[in-house]
């Protein structure tokens, strides 16, 4: 509900309403909408007491705490919604790490692995190799230190 709306139905003009509003000690944006930006029915309600009440004074009180009241109920609302927004966020959290952790394990795992095979294939070519033959030089530098040629 818009201020002309407001005004139309009580009969003055909008600068009236403002009016009767700040002398009630409201601040005008604590009964829009937050999201509309427009007045909801709570607060029409509340405008149109201003009207009809004459004694002000007591009204001005309970008018306030009521729009304090609205607010705080707004921001324990949005309060609400960021904890949860920050307990979903958390357990993401928690998630992600125990996928890291998994992934850390499988990657020092598969290291672990692939350097015992290439020690296992360095052995069996070892193996598989044949030993190496001495060549007629190195049996003839036998023969002399020795003695006797090397058998092979």
């Amino acid at each position: 509900m818009k201020i002309a709306d407001i005004a139309d139905r009580l009969s003055v003009s909008k600068q009236a309403v403002y009016q009767r509003i700040k002398r009630a000690g409201i601040n005008v944006n604590t009964l829009k909408d937050q999201k509309s930006g427009e007045f909801t029915e709570e607060s029409a309600a509340i405008i149109f007491n201003l009207f009809t009440n004459n004694s002000t004074e007591p009204f001005e009180k309970t008018t306030t705490v009521n729009a304090i009241l609205t607010e705080l109920e707004s921001y324990k609302q949005r309060v609400e919604s960021l904890t949860t927004h920050l307990c979903e966020i958390d357990q993401q959290l928690n998630e992600v790490t125990q996928e890291r952790d998994y992934l850390r394990n499988a990657l020092t795992q598969a290291q672990s692995a692939l350097n015992q095979s290439q020690q296992l294939q360095a052995m069996m070519l070892q193996r598989m190799l044949p030993a190496p033959r001495q060549g007629i030089v190195e049996r003839l530098r036998g023969i002399f230190r020795k003695g006797e040629p090397d058998k092979t």
